[in-house]
Parts: structure tokens; sequence; C-alpha cells
């Protein structure tokens, strides 16, 4: 009997008190009240996530560089280059990728076969898409794109010796001549991806590993009539880059980036014979560049 009469009061109190009743309470003010509570924090996390996630990316900045020349059975060159750079990328999260790039670099070389200026030009376009996981603290970028390649060699005939070459084709065009001037011109396909780690708010990691196998090479002697010469074309090109990216604290759209590198091309032999089948005899040169950027960069 008691059992109804708390009932029957309990439906009562419902009743006459309609805004004060704990099903009430529950559902109009604390389920407001916690659903604000647990929707702020997920909008708080997806501003935080995004805040520093610019779409665009333009940086400037200058590089230096080890190389390394050889010829293919020749003795090699040694030397230091010097440069400057710029790129402008497209990147946001989950989504298409894109991104334009210049890079001149320019120096010496020395060896027992002579010493040569060296200037090296490089223009290159990518596609491709982005991905992020891990709660947004890892992006990975896969792409492809088209690139082309300026190397050019200024042989100084005072120290060039016929190590420099392959066969005697060449060495009796460069007794008359003040200088020789070999330009490589490559094209090749980019294919890689781009993968960073965000440690700290200031502090993020990158890991960058690009194949260029070529599609299309030729060179250009000079002063033997300014003929462009087909190359075998060469697929075992590679770049490595370990981009350490520093955020400035008070102005978080800029960094800072250090991008210690390691670079392996080839610039492919000459297909070409004379009319009596002779080779012309240009070599195979192999390339071994180390060292690094420094980038200034802004996101927008």
């Amino acid at each position: 009997m008691k059992y109804f009469v708390f009932l029957y009061l309990l439906v009562v109190f419902e009743f006459a008190y309609p805004t004060s009743s704990f099903g009430n309470i529950s559902k109009s003010t604390i389920s407001e009240k916690d659903e604000d509570s647990l929707e702020m924090p997920s909008q708080n996390v997806e501003k935080m996530s995004n805040q520093d996630c610019k779409s665009s990316i333009f940086s400037i900045g200058a590089n230096y560089s080890y190389v390394n020349i050889k010829p293919s059975s020749k003795s090699s060159f040694d030397g230091h280059l010097g440069g400057l750079h710029a790129m402008y990328e497209y990147r946001p999260m989950n989504s298409f990728y894109g991104a334009a790039a210049f890079a001149w670099r320019q120096g010496s070389a020395n060896g027992s076969g002579g010493s040569r200026s060296f200037i090296d030009i490089n223009v290159v376009e990518r596609l491709g898409y982005s991905f992020t996981f891990k709660s947004n603290t890892r992006l990975l970028t896969l792409f492809s794109g088209f690139g082309f390649r300026f190397l050019g060699h200024h042989l100084n005939p005072s120290t060039l010796s016929s190590d420099a070459f392959i066969g005697s084709f060449f060495p009796p065009f460069l007794t008359d001549e003040t200088s020789l001037r070999i330009d490589y011109h490559d094209f090749y396909i980019p294919l890689g991806f781009l993968l960073e780690y965000s440690f700290y708010s200031w502090f993020d990691l990158g890991f960058y590993g690009t194949w260029m196998p070529q599609i299309f090479s030729t060179a250009k002697i000079k002063p033997l009539g300014g003929a462009f010469w087909d190359l075998k074309e060469t697929y075992s090109n590679f770049l490595i880059e370990v981009p350490l990216i520093f955020k400035l604290p008070k102005r978080k759209d800029f960094s800072l980036v250090l991008k210690p590198f390691f670079e392996y091309w080839q610039d492919g032999k000459s297909t070409a014979k004379t009319s009596s089948g002779i080779p012309l005899g240009l070599p195979k040169n192999t390339y071994y560049f180390v060292g690094f950027d420094l980038n200034f960069l802004y996101s927008f």
C-alpha cells in the first residue's frame, strides 16, 4: 500500500511542478549544458588542428652543395656549389597537392683531368594528394610531375686533359679553341613522397624521397657547331631530403627550414656516331651532391 501512495505522490509532484522535475531538469538544463560542454572541446580541437595548417606555402632560400663529378672510367672532379631556390606549394590536408619550384646553383670542380666551372638549373612542377593521420600530427603527400634540368660544364683548355673524355674524337677539336662548353638538357618525371611529423608546436621533422627517371636527354657542345646530340637516358637518379622545420613562436605563419640532402644523378653517354661509325665519345657523368638548404617559409 505504501508503494502505491509513494507512486501517487510522485505523479502529482510531477504534474504540479513540471519545470522542477528530475526528468525535465536533466533534459532541458543538464542535458543542454552537457551537450554544449561536450561540443565545445571538439570544436576547439578542430580549430587547433586547422589554424596552423594553411593551404599555401611559399619558400625562398639559399643552398650549399659539395659535388663529386665522375666521368665513366675516368678520374673524378670535386668542388663546391652555392645558389638560390624558390618554391610555391598548395598543400591542404586530405586534398589535392600542387607545387612549382626553381633552383640554381653554381661553382667549380677540380681533378687530375683538369678543372671546370659548373652550373645547375632545375625547374619542376609536382601534382599529387596529401593525407593526414595520427590526429593530424603526420602529413603524407604522394606526387608525380614533370621536370627540366640544365647542367652546364665549362672546361678550360689550359688545364684540360684527355682524361675528360672517352676515345680520341674530341682532343683534336680542342687544340685551336679557347674554351669548350658542354650543356646537358634533361627532361625527367619526378615520383616521390613528402612525410612530415609534428613533434612540438614549434618543431616539425620531415623525410622526403624523390625518384627522377629521365625521359629525354640531349647535349650541346660548343664550339662543335652547337648541334644537339642525343644521350642515353638514365633511370637511377634520386634525391633524399630531411627538413628540420622551426616555427617562429610569435609569428606561426613564418618558419625557418634547414634541409640536409643527398642527391645521385647521371647524364647518359652520347649515342651518336660519325659517318665512319666512330662513336663521338661523350662520356656518361655521375654526380654525387651532398649539402643543405636554408629556407625562409611563409604559410598563408
